[in-house]
Formats: structure tokens, C-alpha cells, sequence
């Protein structure tokens, strides 16, 4: 947390859409086959997901892929060379998946909610995804020297 009131550190943010994604994860574990993405909505989703159960695979994914995104925020001053990748794959899985839940509602009830609810996540973890690069360029930058000094 900033010590300055009117500021919020980048960090903040991404715990709540790390914990944001990680509690939809077990809030589909927890609602179950019966109830858990059982709309026709998510008929393209379910079939993804075959031969597997689809609120497990999505409700797993979620999970793991909140709390990788929570690890490496905690890490990140200590681990520069792989914490800002994780923080980019995390956020890029977050959109595919948003996005693609997001097509889906819309394909069979344009109009609904969740259309704008997953499509607005979307755009959250796409700009999350945005305020990253620049960590990430630069931790591709100190990877490919060490790999370069090593190879000389």
C-alpha cells in the first residue's frame, strides 16, 4: 500500500483481480456439476472442457491461476527474472478466458448481464496485462543478458 492516501500502488490492484479471479474459481468449485455452468450459454465452454468435468476444469484453472498471480505479486521484488512472466501469463489467461466467456453469453443472450460484466473483467485484466509490459520487457531484457554471458 502507498503511504500517500490519493495513490494506489499498481500491487493493490492486482491482489483484488488476483483474489477476483481466484474466488470465482471456488465459487464454481463450490456451486458444483449440477448448477455450475450448466446455461445453455455455456455449451461451447462445456465442450472445451470434454471429456473432463467443465466446473471443475474452469473452477481449477481459476483457482491455480489466482493464486500464481497472487505468488508472484508477494515475490516480485525478489524474484525479477520470472515473476513478471507469471504476472503477464496470469492476466493473459484471465483475458482468453473473460473473453471467451464473455462470447459466449453473448452467442445466445446478447442482452444479458454477464455480457457486460465478463467484457468490463476483460478490459480490467487487458489494462493489468498493458501496466505490465514494461515489467516484463525488462525482465526479458536481464534474461536474455544472463543467458547471453553464459553462452560467451
Amino acid at each position: 500500500m502507498s503511504t500517500n492516501k490519493a495513490f494506489v500502488h499498481l500491487s493493490t490492484i492486482e491482489y483484488a483481480a488476483a483474489g477476483g479471479i481466484f474466488g470465482w474459481g471456488l465459487w464454481i468449485l463450490a456451486w458444483g456439476p449440477g448448477a455450475a455452468l450448466s446455461a445453455p450459454a455455456f455449451d461451447a465452454l462445456r465442450a472445451m472442457a470434454q471429456p473432463w468435468p467443465p466446473f471443475r476444469v474452469y473452477g481449477a484453472g481459476s483457482v491455480l491461476i489466482g493464486a500464481l498471480y497472487a505468488i508472484a505479486i508477494a515475490i516480485n521484488g525478489r524474484g525479477m527474472y520470472w515473476t513478471p512472466t507469471v504476472r503477464l501469463l496470469c492476466c493473459l489467461f484471465a483475458i482468453l478466458f473473460l473473453a471467451n466467456l464473455t462470447a459466449a453469453i453473448a452467442r445466445v443472450q446478447p442482452s444479458s448481464t454477464g455480457v457486460y460484466t465478463y467484457g468490463a473483467l476483460t478490459v480490467l485484466y487487458t489494462a493489468l496485462l498493458c501496466a505490465n509490459l514494461n515489467r516484463f520487457s525488462l525482465s526479458v531484457h536481464m534474461i536474455w543478458g544472463r543467458v547471453r554471458d553464459r553462452t560467451s
